[in-house]
């Protein structure tokens, strides 16, 4: 009877053991998308444009930040109130006043990044300037210089 259990308690500590390597080997590094470094390297900014950079970037996703939580909240009241008991006037009042303070937002939102951008082109040089301008229509064509297709720096 002991031997059992004995033998039973290295089986099941074993098979544990076993269980944690299994999952430790699927447990990779995440992989970024290598956008910042393609948009670094294809304006062949220097190293001090890229701490520039860095810190214009760090800035405005900082002020950009109460305007993003604002504009989820205003999206969740949404939702909120299309899911509840209102009557359909109500309802649709409502919303259109959370849209339309969401539209408010989205305009304070393209001013903020209007300015953190002209900042970011103040220290490019016009050879920069040509290829960010070119790399922006290439945007709005729909191409990307980058494999994840999203374009986050320009």
């Amino acid at each position: 009877m002991y031997k059992k259990g004995l033998l039973t308690l290295v089986c099941l500590a074993i098979m544990v053991c076993m269980a944690n390597i299994g999952f430790a080997k699927d447990a990779a590094p995440v992989k970024r998308c290598p956008c910042k470094k393609i948009f670094e390297q294809t304006l062949n900014l220097s190293p001090q444009q890229v701490e520039l950079a860095d810190a214009n970037r760090k800035e405005e996703g900082q002020n950009l930040k109460p305007i993003n939580a604002k504009i989820i909240a205003n999206n969740k009241k949404i939702l909120e109130i299309k899911e509840s008991n209102l009557s359909e006037d109500k309802k649709t009042a409502q919303i259109q006043k959370l849209k339309d303070k969401n539209a408010a937002l989205n305009e304070q939102k393209s001013e903020v990044k209007v300015k953190y951008n002209s900042n970011f082109e103040s220290y490019l040089s016009d050879e920069q300037k040509q290829t960010l301008e070119k790399m922006r229509e290439d945007k709005k064509a729909g191409k990307s210089c980058c494999p994840c297709g999203k374009n986050r720096y320009y």
